[in-house]
């Protein structure tokens, strides 16, 4: 019980390593961020015990689509995780990446679309 910092992926573009910024939001109160490298590999820590049935894993990159996951499934996965070309724009990836720096900090976890997530005024 408790915190693990062991949990590992990888990110990838048709089978390329991809860096993208991603956000663990485990529940209202409870989010950690994560960064894959260059590599497309990151790592993140997680409390096991407070995953829910709506925690998800989001993976927001420049030039491709987001990309969000339900957690539980991620984890019983090869944790391998393959993005398509989109149309995030450089604006809506740094607000993303700059928000999830401190997603611990608030309670960040709303219901809320695709556009909303991003930044895109409708």
């Amino acid at each position: 019980k408790g915190k693990d910092c062991s949990f590992v992926g990888k990110t990838v573009y048709k089978g390329k390593p991809l860096p993208v910024s991603i956000k663990v939001a485990v529940d209202s109160t409870y989010c950690e961020p994560s960064f894959a490298d260059f590599d497309g590999l990151f790592v993140f820590c997680l409390d096991t015990t407070k995953v829910t049935d709506n925690s998800y894993i989001q993976f927001v990159a420049e030039g491709y689509e987001p990309k969000r996951l339900w957690l539980r499934k991620f984890l019983k996965s090869d944790r391998v995780v393959e993005l398509k070309k989109g149309s995030v724009t450089r604006e809506e990836w740094m607000r993303f990446h700059e928000g999830i720096r401190f997603c611990a900090l608030f309670n960040d976890i709303v219901p809320a679309t695709e556009d909303e997530i991003l930044g895109r005024d409708n």
